[in-house]
C-alpha cells in the first residue's frame, strides 16, 4: 500500500514559492475476503488488521451490507475500508452474525429454511 503525501504550495507576495506542511490523505483500501458456503449458510471472512470494535460499522439497507472501518497508524494517514456485499433473497439478512478477532471479522450469513436443500422421501405404490 502506498501513502499518499499532498504537499500545497503558496506563492508569496516576491513569487517565491514556499513548501507548506503535507496535508494527511486518507488512503482508501478494499479488504480482502475469503467467502465459504454450506448448506445452511456462508462466512465471509474479512481481513481487518488492526481495526478496532468501536472503529467498525456494518449497515444492512434492502439486499446491502455495507462495511466501513478506519485504522489509524501513528505518523500516517488513516487507513479507511469500505467494503459492499449483496445478501442474496435465500438469505436471512436479519439472522447474519458478526465476530471481530484478531484482525478478521467472520459474517455468518444464514440461509432462509425455505433456501435449504433438502431430501425428498419417494412413495411406493
Amino acid at each position: 500500500m502506498q501513502q499518499q503525501n499532498v504537499t500545497t504550495q503558496t506563492a508569496p507576495k516576491n513569487g517565491a514559492t514556499k513548501q507548506e506542511r503535507p496535508a494527511r490523505a486518507t488512503a482508501a483500501v478494499t479488504p480482502s475476503v475469503d467467502v465459504y458456503e454450506s448448506a445452511s449458510d456462508v462466512l465471509v471472512m474479512v481481513d481487518l488488521p488492526g481495526v478496532k470494535p468501536s472503529d467498525l460499522s456494518l449497515d444492512l439497507e434492502k439486499d446491502a451490507l455495507t462495511l466501513t472501518a478506519t485504522r489509524e497508524v501513528e505518523g500516517q494517514a488513516p487507513v479507511a475500508y469500505r467494503r459492499v456485499f449483496t445478501v442474496p433473497v435465500d438469505y436471512d439478512a436479519e439472522g447474519i452474525e458478526a465476530k471481530l478477532e484478531a484482525g478478521v471479522l467472520a459474517l455468518k450469513i444464514p440461509r432462509k429454511s425455505s433456501a435449504r436443500p433438502r431430501q425428498i422421501a419417494v412413495k411406493i405404490g
